[in-house]
């Protein structure tokens, strides 16, 4: 895909509209691809839960993982719906031979993907009529875990307090999971991947590659992944903990070590939930989590608090609390936790070494 890019860029025998249509096609190559990593990745979610389902005692801890992965279709369900536009718009104005068929292909995509919405909604709205007490997990308030004057520190600009306020849709100065999921699905829709090296051999179709700063690595700041609408796992990462500690949350950078061959290593944030297991399950009931021990530290030695966390993947998944790209619960680690306000620039080649995962 960059390949194809740097071609078009330096192909100076082309004419404008031929440059005008690669670079067309390379946008909708980009989109395609996209949405299809991520229907994947909900895909192979949904096919696990649906086992579950049939084999759970508890009812209520099985429904907060079926409203969220449900939310995660109708979300690809209105990527598909966006590609047909995309695609039905640039026969228009610049493919006119692009074939009916494949046009509607996207749409048929899409409503496959509601469909199986629509499936787990069903199976959401039955088993909660085996509990009548049972509170939709979109309307719970996530738990404070960080004292007012520490939550915001310089990194959380004017510019990113006022985004991040613009997610309370309640007004009521707490997150809850629903206004969680509102940011994530905002992260997954408008910050693209891009690797940091330009030099990159081996890019995930429909990515970017190079973010125009010296180095192969580079830890961005909250503001510059919102300012650019770009980054990769650590990038997303660090913004999605920057929006949770603005609301007094505890959360941390860490490294995802899968403990499978052939699965990516990455960096995703881990967010504090509750102090035990089962707090965690009344908030999330058997999502994936991760426990941090007593006496556990961060990279610089500060103690990290101990506890039960959520884990937010906007890179490798398609749904708030699922870890996807191929890593199952029960197979991956986690290594490091890293503060938001440390770990930047020099700092940064340092921790990834020091973590023994990549970040990438």
């Amino acid at each position: 895909m960059e390949e194809a890019k740097s071609y078009v860029e330096g192909a100076g025998a082309l004419s404008n509209g031929q440059r005008n249509r690669l670079n067309a096609q390379i946008r909708l190559d980009q989109l395609q691809s996209t949405a299809v990593y991520k229907t994947s990745n909900l895909l192979e979610e949904k096919d696990r839960v649906l086992e579950e389902i049939g084999r759970t005692e508890d009812i209520e801890k099985m429904l907060p993982k079926l409203e969220l992965l449900s939310r995660g279709f109708k979300e690809n369900s209105g990527d598909w719906r966006e590609l047909y536009s995309e695609f039905s718009s640039a026969k228009e104005t610049t493919f006119p031979d692009l074939p009916d068929e494949y046009i509607e292909s996207n749409l048929a995509l899409a409503d496959v993907m509601l469909s199986w919405s629509d499936m787990l909604d069903e199976n959401i709205d039955r088993l909660k009529a085996q509990v009548p007490t049972y509170v939709s997990v979109e309307e719970k308030s996530l738990p404070t875990s960080i004292l007012p004057e520490a939550a915001v520190t310089g990194l959380i600009t004017p510019e990113l307090k006022s985004f991040f306020e613009s997610f309370d849709s309640d007004r009521d100065n707490k997150l809850s999971i629903g206004e969680a999921q509102d940011f994530f699905f905002w992260v997954e829709n408008n910050v693209k991947y891009r690797y940091d090296n330009e030099g990159e051999r081996k890019p995930i179709v429909g990515t970017l590659v190079g973010d125009g700063r010296a180095g192969s690595d580079y830890r961005q700041r909250p503001l510059e992944t919102l300012s650019e609408g770009a980054g990769d796992c650590e990038d997303m990462a660090t913004l999605e903990q920057a929006f949770y500690q603005y609301y007094g949350i505890e959360a941390y950078v860490s490294g995802v070590n899968a403990m499978e061959p052939d699965v990516l290593d990455h960096a995703a944030t881990i967010v504090w939930i509750s102090g035990h297991v089962d707090e965690f399950k009344g908030y999330l009931g058997d999502l994936v989590y991760y426990e941090i021990p007593e006496g556990t530290s961060d990279v610089y030695g500060n103690p990290v608090k101990p506890g039960i966390y959520m884990l937010v993947d906007n890179s490798y998944s398609g749904a708030l609390g699922y870890v996807s790209g191929g890593i199952a619960p029960g197979t991956f680690k986690i290594h490091c936790a890293i503060p938001l306000e440390k770990g930047y620039d020099e700092e940064w080649g340092d921790i990834v070494s020091r973590c023994g995962v990549p970040m990438d």
